[in-house]
């Protein structure tokens, strides 16, 4: 998504396979930024003796994820000693930058003089957006993976409604979904004939306010009535009405039954909650916008 935006702004990208050598990549391209994870499974599959040849003759930052051990990632000391010996030029996050200043276990990397630039999760209005004159025929739609810290979550939140309305789940990991395919063309027809998105967040989205899921903008940029749990962040991105937001399961189950019976007061949210999308929070705003912070911390021209 971000390659795309990157592209529709007039920034040249080339993405990396799995497999792709990156020698070839670099001198066929010639990039002045490298993008990677900062985990092992990624940083294992560049070359780094090909980089380093690379930059002998051309100039190229290279930026890394700002990942925590909290998240599950090694201990930050040993990956910041690592960047060190690999010449990193600053890192880079998807989560709200107040946030990011605010926790102490960030300020290694400010210690080490590392910017931190910012990419939040946002929306690609290329696949979704709204369709017209598709019948709402299923009563809500909820694509997502699976997530085992989410389990209580959903049999908490989702099983009063699914246990007794029709809709659409699919993503990866539902017993019963033996072959999905990530299509991002065809979801946005299942929103359009959805009368519900339902959205669920991570207990840490709940208790912190660092982020809300990519799946928050894509219903909304959508233009259909989104039901969601207070993700802690959601009031500095929307607008009280907005969205569905429910505090508990039963609130969440009423938000619900609210807007099938009154199909109006969902319809209204929903385009607030586009326009609201639209007008801040898509890929292109975000490109748009690291391309300054690289600018602003002179790693680029």
């Amino acid at each position: 998504n971000f390659a795309e935006a990157f592209a529709f702004i007039g920034v040249p990208v080339r993405t990396l396979a799995w497999s792709d050598p990156i020698d070839a990549a670099l001198n066929e391209f010639e990039p002045n930024i490298l993008l990677s994870s900062d985990h092992r499974t990624w940083l294992e599959k560049i070359d780094w003796d090909a980089v380093a040849t690379y930059r002998k003759a051309h100039e190229l930052r290279i930026g890394l994820t700002a990942s925590l051990a909290e998240y599950g990632n090694t201990p930050l000391a040993e990956r910041l000693a690592w960047a060190k010996e690999h010449k990193i030029d600053f890192y880079y996050s998807y989560r709200d930058p107040e946030y990011v200043h605010a926790r102490k276990e960030y300020h290694p990397f400010f210690a080490e003089q590392y910017p931190i630039l910012f990419l939040p999760f946002c929306v690609n209005i290329l696949h979704y957006y709204p369709i017209p004159h598709i019948a709402k025929d299923v009563d809500y739609a909820f694509l997502a993976s699976v997530n085992g810290s989410k389990v209580p979550r959903y049999i908490q939140y989702l099983t009063p409604i699914v246990s007794k309305y029709s809709g659409i789940f699919d993503g990866p990991g539902w017993q019963k979904i033996k072959n999905f395919n990530f299509n991002r063309d065809r979801d946005r027809y299942l929103y359009a004939q959805s009368k519900v998105g339902l959205n669920l967040h991570l207990q840490e989205q709940i208790d912190w306010a660092c982020e809300v899921n990519e799946r928050t903008f894509m219903l909304a940029a959508c233009g259909i009535p989104q039901v969601v749990d207070d993700a802690k962040l959601l009031p500095k991105l929307f607008s009280e009405n907005a969205l569905f937001i429910a505090k508990t399961p039963d609130e969440y189950y009423k938000h619900f039954e609210t807007i099938r019976v009154t199909p109006g007061i969902g319809t209204t949210r929903a385009l607030v909650a586009q326009r609201e999308v639209f007008e801040k929070h898509t890929t292109f705003h975000r490109a748009r916008s690291f391309v300054e912070q690289l600018m602003a911390h002179k790693l680029v021209a």
